[in-house]
């Protein structure tokens, strides 16, 4: 950049230097040549002016690189957690964010810090998302005797994010364990009712051996019940066997319909109760089969959840940042060559100038014009 200035100026010096000549046609171009060596005898001539401007201007260099304090860098990162949804969204989108941070969270914390630490500094904090990430960075720069404010500063803006994260989170999380309790206590439910079907299931065995012994005293009785009748029938005649005779076919009758309604309980009713006990508990541990996965999503969810949280802490950077003190004073000695040129080129062109309007008689046009007109 510097470069470039200089031959600006070079050409500036030739047009000058081009309007400066009298005369002839002829003469006027060739006295438009300018070559290098008339610029050295002009910066020559002029060369106490010329050091006299680089010198100021490393002087005024020199103080401002005196004067102005080393700045570093301080800077925190913030990852933004994310809500207890299945597929883990965050909290804030980071543009989202990075508006609240901009526009909330710095304006607040700067205004308490203020009113509790009034001075005249005036604290500058910015906030960024870098491209394509998901966290916000803040970033100041300041001196180092500034250091435990700023650090400070940013790590109250952070905890301002975090504990408003924090409640969103909270809310939901807090809602989802009630959800979560809800289920646990229906799944509770539905294990008691499937011991109860269990105790069922066992009843239904021990009625059914109950069933099997008493079919089998009714069968004892209805054959006993048959050898006294054939007894009877050989023994006993008249009216008297005959009645006898009587309550012997009654009593068998009688075990016969206890022995049919056994076996109708032993073989038809039990085998349907043990099917709708199958049936009940086989819905039963279908039902806590789906509780337990309501119970599995929903800490599936409380375990997405992330709270937004400081990557690192608020840190100072190793080395100083923004322009160093060479390079104000190599910025200074770079501009004063150039303004010292252009000052040592532009007082010789005011005295040829003045130079010219003497030869001419005062105030006398030059001739060059009148030939002109």
């Amino acid at each position: 950049m510097p470069v470039r200035y200089l031959l600006l100026f070079f050409i500036i010096l030739k047009l000058f230097h081009m309007s400066d000549s009298t005369g002839k046609e002829q003469t006027y171009c060739n006295r438009n040549e300018v070559s290098l060596v008339d610029l050295w005898l002009i910066l020559c001539r002029r060369k106490a002016v010329f050091f006299i401007v680089v010198g100021v201007f490393l002087f005024l260099g020199i103080t401002v690189s005196l004067i102005t304090p080393t700045k570093y860098n301080y800077t925190t990162s913030i990852e933004i957690g994310s809500t207890v949804d299945q597929e883990r969204e965050l909290i804030d989108s980071p543009g989202e964010l990075l508006a609240k941070t901009r526009e909330s969270y710095i304006p607040l914390v700067l205004h308490e810090h203020a009113k509790s630490e009034p001075d005249d500094i005036v604290y500058q904090i910015n906030a960024r998302v870098p491209a394509g990430s998901n966290i916000i960075v803040l970033e100041s720069q300041a001196p180092e005797s500034l250091a435990n404010t700023y650090l400070k500063l940013q790590a109250e803006i952070v905890d301002k994010i975090v504990t408003d994260h924090r409640g969103i989170v909270e809310v939901a999380r807090l809602g989802l364990n009630i959800d979560r309790k809800a289920i646990q206590l229906k799944l509770s439910e539905l294990q008691d009712r499937a011991k109860l079907f269990v105790k069922k299931s066992v009843r239904l065995d021990e009625s059914a051996a109950l069933l099997v012994k008493q079919i089998q005293e009714v069968n004892q009785l209805i054959e006993m019940a048959e050898k006294n009748r054939e007894k009877a029938v050989s023994e006993v005649d008249g009216t008297l066997g005959a009645m006898a005779l009587m309550v012997l076919d009654n009593e068998t009758q009688k075990n016969r319909v206890r022995l049919a309604a056994f076996e109708e309980r032993l073989y038809i009713t039990l085998p349907n109760q043990r099917d709708d006990l199958k049936a009940q508990l086989a819905d039963n541990k279908r039902a806590q089969a789906r509780q337990g996965q309501l119970i599995e999503e929903i800490d599936v969810r409380l375990s997405n959840a992330r709270e937004t949280k400081a990557i690192v802490p608020p840190m100072q950077s190793l080395k100083p940042v923004g322009t160093g003190k060479k390079l104000i004073i190599i910025l200074s000695i770079v501009l004063g060559v150039l303004v010292g040129l252009f000052l040592a080129f532009f007082i010789e062109f005011i005295a040829n100038v003045r130079s010219q309007i003497n030869n001419n008689g005062g105030g006398t046009v030059p001739s060059s014009i009148n030939n002109q007109g």
